[in-house]
């Protein structure tokens, strides 16, 4: 079995290839607390119901929290948290993948029904 097919089994959610735009804040940095309240743009590359990945121009490590805006389209525009679970750099870019988690001051219930109808 390739590692492709081993990483595949490992998700416990479908993902759908999605460009969207993000714009970004980060919450906590424990590896650079510099960077808490750092703006970030990004896009995109897949989506799930409690997960983003994307690229930026900015590394961040394992473990950082971000609260991100999400623009599915131009007037649909989901607030939700999130936290760094990896980072690599694939293209000359990072490409991290972010698990969103529920919060009170979210748009999470939103984002994860939006994910849900994409599946039928």
């Amino acid at each position: 079995m390739d590692a492709n097919a081993v990483y595949l089994e490992k998700r416990a959610e479908p993902r759908f290839d999605r460009r969207l735009a993000i714009v970004g804040t980060i919450l906590q940095c424990d590896a650079d607390e510099t960077l808490e309240g750092c703006p970030i743009h990004c896009e995109t590359v897949n989506v799930s119901g409690h997960g983003l990945q994307f690229r930026s121009d900015l590394v961040l490590e394992a473990g950082t929290k971000l609260n991100i805006s999400v623009a599915y389209t131009a007037t649909e525009i989901y607030k939700v948290i999130g936290q760094v679970r990896w980072c690599r750099e694939e293209g000359g870019a990072p490409l991290m993948g972010v698990q969103l988690f529920e919060d009170a001051s979210s748009d999470f219930a939103k984002w994860y029904q939006l994910i849900q109808e994409m599946l039928y």
